[in-house]
């Protein structure tokens, strides 16, 4: 198992996103409830342009871990800067610096927050 994540680790490094879903897939066909695992899997997805798909997959990962702060993360980013739905990235990313105050990328996300919730006055929301 441990191996066959490390090869799919190793696809998603070198940005071979189709291989390391293969292998990240026959990871999860073994063990369905790996978060990290899923989490990359919808990272993969992204970087291939589905956006839907890698956000099917990040929520999956936190229907088995409700706190995998990649998983909130990546969900703020596929929402907000692939799917321009603001509302919902901002939700994502103020869960994510509830749980996780000092967050490596909470000015970042504070941020990206403040400029999201500006683009949706912008819109009129």
């Amino acid at each position: 198992m441990a191996a066959i994540i490390a090869l799919g680790n190793a696809y998603f490094d070198s940005g071979q996103w189709r291989e390391a879903i293969a292998a990240y897939e026959q990871a999860l066909s073994l063990d369905p409830h790996n978060a990290d695992v899923i989490t990359d899997l919808g990272t993969c997805y992204r970087n291939l342009g589905d956006f839907d798909r890698a956000i099917g997959q990040y929520e999956r990962a936190l229907r088995i871990e409700p706190v995998h702060l990649n998983a909130m993360f990546n969900l703020g980013v596929v929402s907000g800067h692939d799917k321009k739905d603001y509302a919902r990235a901002i939700a994502y990313w103020e869960r994510l610096l509830h749980a996780a105050p000092k967050h490596p990328r909470a000015e970042y996300l504070q941020a990206s927050i403040a400029r999201f919730k500006h683009a949706m006055k912008g819109q009129g929301r």
